[in-house]
Formats: structure tokens, sequence, C-alpha cells
């Protein structure tokens, strides 16, 4: 904002996370515990990253 330029990428973050959340939603429609999220990333980091 001070350098007088629209926000582009900050928008496109927020538009991706929001997609993600969806994503997420959908595809788990009961939700995760707090318990469950480390397993979650464990399996998502797995897949995509290993």
């Amino acid at each position: 904002m001070s350098d007088r330029r629209a926000p582009r990428a900050s928008a496109l973050t927020i538009l991706i996370g929001g997609g993600l959340i969806l994503f997420a939603v959908q595809s788990q429609p009961g939700g995760y515990s707090l318990g469950d999220v480390p397993e979650v990333f464990n399996r998502v980091f797995n897949r995509y990253l290993i």
C-alpha cells in the first residue's frame, strides 16, 4: 500500500488458501481433531514431497 501498488500477491494467496480450505472440507466432511493434525501433516508431506 505504501508503494501505491495493488496487493495482488496477497489477494492471490488468500484465494489459494480459501480454495485449499474448501478442498479440505469437501474431502473430510467430519473435519479433523487437533490430535489428528500431526498425522495428517506427515501423510501429506510424505505423499507429495518425498
